[in-house]
């Protein structure tokens, strides 16, 4: 049965988080020390992922935990559902699981979960598992969404660089979701991109660049709104580098590289975007 807290106009402001589980005890549990652990916060329960979709619908959640066995679905299968809704492509997302395999953990993160917890550990332990992810979720800035051409390795190349470096890494996305991807972030009522990141190599050149003359002139969305990297997987030469600036690259940079450089490279361009935020809205 879904649970849902008496909602206020004190209650609209909190965070909300929607806590998944068939276990009604554990439900409660949950919930109580959740509310006593966090400080404003309204607690959902479902016990199905069906239940928690309907909840997706008339609410906006900023954190979700779910456990890794569902009596209609998996964890894995409903935080893959949650992550492929523009609204919550960074909402931080935990599995509970008694499966703490390193196989199971790669899983986890490959579909976009942010962590998983061993429940062996108990209840005491996931509360403060929990209140450690979401009280950093509030220190993440630099909102980055990654696309890449490799739908092999989707969570491979930039996508490892840019967790290493601690940004709130968006959904990455395949080539050809990009444009949907970005349209739907900037339509929706939740905080837009900071700076995108592109993957390319030689043989992928024309598509990046026909990718970001799209994002610039269809979407209508220059450099300073916008900032984009191209992430060039190999070494190129310098006319390439001169043809991805043109088409509307902010920067370019060949790996291998140092992880601090591309970091300050990243949050450099990201900078160019709040800044433009800040002055539209004085």
């Amino acid at each position: 049965m879904i649970a849902v807290q008496q909602q206020t106009e004190e209650s609209a402001a909190c965070d909300r988080i929607l806590v998944v589980d068939g276990t009604r005890a554990t439900r409660r549990i949950l919930t109580a020390l959740l509310a006593r652990k966090l400080e404003n916060v309204d607690v959902f329960t479902a016990s199905t992922a069906s239940e928690a979709r309907d909840l997706l619908e008339q609410y906006h959640f900023d954190f979700l935990t779910t456990s890794a066995e569902l009596p209609d679905s998996s964890g894995l299968a409903l935080v893959e559902y949650v992550r492929a809704l523009p609204e919550y492509t960074s909402t931080p997302a935990i599995i509970v699981s008694g499966d703490t395999a390193c196989e199971s953990g790669k899983t986890y993160r490959s579909n976009g979960t942010t962590g998983f917890f061993n429940k062996a550990e108990g209840f005491k332990r996931l509360i403060d598992y929990v209140r450690w992810v979401f009280e950093e979720r509030s220190k993440m800035q630099n909102r980055v969404l990654c696309a890449t051409y490799d739908s092999a390795n989707r969570f491979g190349g930039s996508w490892q660089l840019l967790a290493r470096c601690q940004f709130n890494l968006l959904q990455t996305c395949q080539y050809q979701d990009l444009i949907d991807t970005v349209r739907a972030s900037f339509k929706s009522n939740g905080e837009v991109l900071d700076m995108l990141v592109v993957e390319t190599d030689a043989g992928q050149l024309p598509r990046a660049i026909d990718l970001i003359a799209r994002i610039r002139h269809d979407l209508h969305l220059p450099p300073n709104v916008l900032p984009a990297l191209a992430v060039l997987r190999e070494p190129i030469y310098d006319e390439a580098t001169a043809l991805l600036l043109d088409a509307g690259f902010n920067d370019c940079v060949s790996l291998p590289s140092t992880d601090a450089l591309v970091s300050a490279r990243i949050r450099s361009l990201a900078t160019i975007s709040q800044q433009q935020r800040r002055l539209s809205a004085a």
